[in-house]
């Protein structure tokens, strides 16, 4: 198994980058993430980490399409101005 992206070997050994923090869930959360960590053999952790670069992707690419839609409209704001 590969080692994972967020771990690193220094001088002493391996150590994990990044922030720690802690996260409060509910408890009807925290059960739904334990049955869906077991049920696909995998940590909470790791789904939580999945839930975060998803989550990531999603609104960075929902920032190009405004900035994009904003630079269409300026563009092409006469002509819209015409089409009302």
């Amino acid at each position: 198994m590969p080692t994972p992206e967020w771990y690193h070997s220094g001088p002493t050994g391996w150590y994990r980058s990044g922030m720690a923090m802690n996260l409060r869930l509910r408890d009807d959360q925290t059960e739904a993430l334990k049955i869906r960590a077991e049920e696909e053999g995998v940590s909470m952790h790791a789904i939580l980490l999945r839930a975060v670069d998803d989550y990531l992707a999603r609104t960075a690419h929902e920032a190009l399409v405004r900035k994009a839609a904003k630079e269409q409209t300026a563009k092409w704001a006469e002509l819209l101005e015409r089409l009302k």
